[in-house]
């Protein structure tokens, strides 16, 4: 049993690889109608100089802009298991990054749609 199974997270999380190099909006986890997407970890790096925003839809900002330089990242884990989700988008909202530079940014977050 992993450790992560042992905490019991809730049920069921889905991982979701993060993998773009364009610059603009790129879709993390599509909306589902009345459904919010909750974010309980996120991480990523960045292969060049760009500010990224984690957006509720196309429109609303849930963080940002973050200015990060080459090679550079961010990380939110999780804390303790009653801790609320980092990101929680509008029912029926997509999940999206945007990015002000065309540079490579990968890694994964771990989310709930309910």
């Amino acid at each position: 049993m992993s450790a992560r199974s042992s905490l019991n997270f809730p049920s069921p999380l889905t991982q979701v690889p993060i993998n773009t190099a364009a610059s603009g909006q790129t879709v993390l986890v599509q909306g589902v109608a009345g459904k919010q997407i909750k974010v309980f970890r996120l991480k990523f790096l960045v292969n060049g100089a760009t500010n990224i925003s984690i957006l509720d839809g196309t429109a609303t900002t849930l963080d940002g802009p973050l200015d990060f330089s080459a090679n550079t990242g961010m990380i939110l884990d999780f804390t303790t298991i009653d801790m609320p989700p980092w990101y929680t988008t509008s029912a029926g909202n997509s999940l999206i990054i945007n990015s002000t530079s065309a540079v490579q940014i990968g890694g994964n977050l771990d989310y709930l749609q309910s």
